[in-house]
């Protein structure tokens, strides 16, 4: 089950993507996360206000990254890059390595239909955008400009992304569902192979999103450096 992508707060695009700080220009922090010895580490902290259950759905989420490719989020221990999963006010992150802490908020919420939101969200972490968003979109889906809501076309921007390291996925965990953004309850997003195709899926990492993790970070299959 896909969330329906809404407007949200004025620093988010795409719905729950952290717009890029001006001050970024000035950083030399990369948007990849570093690779040591063929394991890419991410520290991160649990905020302590989640319950049990939901700190076990997080959970599962970063250790699918650790079983399926060379991504190894490990708890924090005063490293100077992290993130901080904490439940603010809806489902958002930034796109890669930022520099210093960087918030992934998992609202409860977003946890409610299990690990699917919080995989989205750390594929944003890794370095990943909306799988709509990628250049070469226009040969695999249409976008019904004239059901989104006034204001927010800038949602459906086509840009070269990490994503186009693989083939086209409407099943990524990281497709917008069919009515994001719709200002009238019709789809915003087309299929164009099948237009009753499924777009999208808020389950597990989809085996498209495994290969592009693993080629961005040259990981083997086994999820170490080959």
């Amino acid at each position: 089950l896909i969330p329906p992508e809404a407007p949200g707060s004025s620093f988010l695009m795409e719905g729950d993507i952290v717009k890029v700080s001006p001050f970024r220009l000035f950083s030399s922090a990369s948007p990849k996360w570093p690779k040591r010895r063929g394991t890419v580490q991410i520290p991160y902290v649990i905020s302590y206000k989640y319950d049990r259950p939901s700190v076990k759905i997080i959970q599962e989420a970063l250790a699918d990254f650790a079983k399926f490719t060379c991504i190894k989020f490990i708890p924090y221990s005063y490293q100077k890059d992290f993130i901080s999963i904490m439940p603010m006010s809806g489902c958002f992150s930034s796109v890669g390595r930022t520099g210093g802490m960087q918030v992934v908020s998992l609202a409860p919420a977003c946890l409610k239909s299990g690990k699917g939101v919080a995989l989205h969200e750390l594929m944003h972490v890794v370095g990943f955008w909306h799988e709509h968003s990628r250049a070469d979109r226009d040969k695999y889906i249409s976008i019904s400009w004239n059901e989104i809501l006034t204001g927010f076309e800038i949602n459906f921007m086509k840009s070269w992304t990490s994503n186009m390291l693989v083939n086209y996925d409407y099943s990524s965990v990281l497709h917008y569902g069919r009515y994001a953004f719709s200002m009238t309850g019709l789809p915003t997003i087309i299929p164009l192979s099948n237009p009753n195709a499924a777009l999208g899926q808020r389950w597990n990492l989809s085996s498209s999103d495994i290969a592009r993790v693993n080629k961005l970070y040259k990981c083997s299959q086994t999820g170490t450096e080959s």
